[in-house]
């Protein structure tokens, strides 16, 4: 059956552009789902990583590529074990929508880092993006109608700051497999650190909590990233971007819908400044590439 299959080899604009499409939906169900579950966010970090990490690990091998274990890799996937755990345990603490948007200030984090440590220099129009993300995360912090907490949110700015650093290390890899190792790897790292924690946790096996976390595990994590592969090799970096946003607006109708988180006035304010702020930049900054 995939005798003749392989994942380097490039697909279509219009297939690209649906392959990121039902990635990015894939990744919208990320908050509603672990709110879903009963069991604490530890337990739900380790099921999710244990259950994508041996997903992904046998869908390289299924592929016909190895796991790639190199100092990029190593590195990069402790980056993506921060980044995971501080979004499930975050997500028990304040509402999807404020998760999704600090999640969303990734970009801004990409550029701090890219000023410090490559001494790029920082245009008029990133620092007037950077003071909107901030405006909005400030009023995210300061909505109190929803589930929030300052613990919340601290978790996730450390989301937005560990994305950053995934995308510049990934940025880095050579091909497929590596890219995808290091999201294997950060599973990897998530399901042997967070397990400890559930030993002795309470963990009631009820068909809702199995059946969220294998949503999670499969879904929302392992064919996401599978579909993601395939559609940043062959769609523009603008196309990528456009269907991606997917991702954060549905995640707070998810919610709305599963678990009937409604966000505040104040919130959804927050959410709509960051998460346009930054859409509109990186568009900007993809033209600007294209023109070049």
């Amino acid at each position: 059956m995939f005798k003749n299959f392989s994942v380097d080899r490039k697909i279509s604009q219009k297939n690209a552009a649906l392959c990121m499409a039902m990635c990015a939906f894939l990744w919208s169900t990320s908050g509603a789902l672990v709110k879903y579950i009963e069991w604490n966010g530890m337990v739900i970090n380790f099921m999710r990583s244990f259950i994508a990490g041996v997903l992904l690990w046998a869908y390289l091998h299924l592929v016909g590529k190895k796991l790639v274990v190199n100092k990029n890799t190593l590195l990069a996937a402790g980056f993506v074990c921060v980044k995971y755990s501080a979004f499930i345990l975050g997500n028990k603490l304040t509402s999807s929508a404020t998760m999704i948007a600090l999640q969303y200030t990734s970009p801004v984090f990409v550029l701090l880092f890219s000023a410090m440590v490559f001494k790029q220099k920082i245009r008029g129009k990133d620092m007037a993006v950077a003071v909107a993300a901030m405006c909005g995360i400030a009023m995210l912090t300061l909505d109190r109608t929803g589930p929030s907490s300052l613990t919340g949110n601290l978790m996730g700015l450390a989301v937005g700051v560990t994305t950053g650093l995934m995308y510049l290390f990934t940025s880095k890899a050579g091909d497929y497999a590596e890219s995808l190792s290091i999201i294997t790897l950060g599973h990897i790292y998530t399901a042997i650190i967070m397990f400890p924690f559930i030993i002795g946790a309470d963990m009631p096996m009820t068909a809702k909590n199995i059946g969220g976390a294998i949503m999670l595990g499969l879904f929302q994590q392992a064919i996401a990233y599978a579909f993601y592969g395939f559609a940043i090799r062959s769609a523009s970096p603008l196309t990528c971007n456009l269907v991606g946003c997917i991702n954060p607006l549905f995640n707070p109708i998810w919610s709305a819908i599963i678990i009937k988180e409604i966000p505040g006035p104040i919130t959804l304010v927050g959410f709509i400044i960051v998460l346009g702020s930054i859409t509109m930049w990186s568009i900007s900054n993809s033209l600007e590439k294209q023109k070049k």
